[in-house]
């Protein structure tokens, strides 16, 4: 039989994840049971806190961040003090995103705006502020 949690090893391995609602949280408590320290960051400061939960039953080093990604400075911050605290990072789950509950037809523009600057511009820099430090460790 295979022993799949050997071929997921994260032993060694620091992460950030950036949005700690359900898909957020659920990676945060994979990435723990397969040994890697994972700081938690999110818009709401309770919930990056809540998530850190699974990280510390894990017995794994953890912080936690309030970070708005649409801000892009916000976004750099997060990831240096993220890569300070771990001393470096390894990995980058991006599962911030927000929804308008209603019809598109019905979207102002300027909650369209919202929308695109969390999950697409967020993503973006969070992503690049992650990759850019990912180069410099090689």
């Amino acid at each position: 039989m295979t022993d799949y949690r050997a071929l997921y090893d994260l032993s060694g391995k620091r992460a950030l994840v950036v949005g700690c609602g359900g898909i957020g949280q659920a990676c945060v408590a994979a990435l723990a049971n397969f040994g890697a320290a994972v700081v938690t960051a999110d818009r709401s400061m309770l919930l990056a806190q809540e998530a850190t939960y699974a990280v510390r039953k894990a017995g794994q080093p953890t912080l936690a961040f309030q970070v708005d990604i649409s801000d892009a400075a916000s976004a750099r911050t997060c990831v240096a003090e993220a890569a300070e605290a771990l001393g470096g990072l390894d990995i980058l789950v991006n599962a911030a995103g927000i929804n308008v509950r209603k019809p598109a037809l019905e979207f102002t523009p300027d909650e369209w705006e919202r929308v695109l600057a969390v999950n697409l511009s967020g993503v973006f820099y969070t992503t690049q502020a992650a990759g850019r430090l990912m180069v410099e460790q090689r």
